[in-house]
């Protein structure tokens, strides 16, 4: 998707975008410097509560330590990244 843009927008400096903490995990550091490489320059997350308890209610799907671990995975490969608090 990111060459796509790249070719049809030559201009185009940065990608930002909307995630999940899952969408961090569920990739490798490899294939997250890809996406870095690619333009994508910074995610927002939706972090909502940093209280496990309230994670699990809100059905979250990640605990704190998985957000965290998100997190790391992003700031390692140089993605900027913004909390959405509610």
């Amino acid at each position: 998707m990111l060459r796509l843009l790249k070719e049809a927008f030559p201009r185009l400096s940065r990608v930002s975008l909307y995630a999940t903490a899952q969408n961090f995990l569920g990739k490798s550091i490899d294939e997250l410097k890809e996406l870095r490489a690619g333009l994508l320059s910074l995610a927002y997350f939706g972090i909502e509560t940093g209280n496990d308890e309230l994670l699990q209610k809100i059905d979250k799907g990640v605990n704190s330590s998985a957000m965290i671990e998100a997190l790391t995975k992003a700031y390692e490969v140089g993605i900027k990244y913004l909390p959405l608090l509610y």
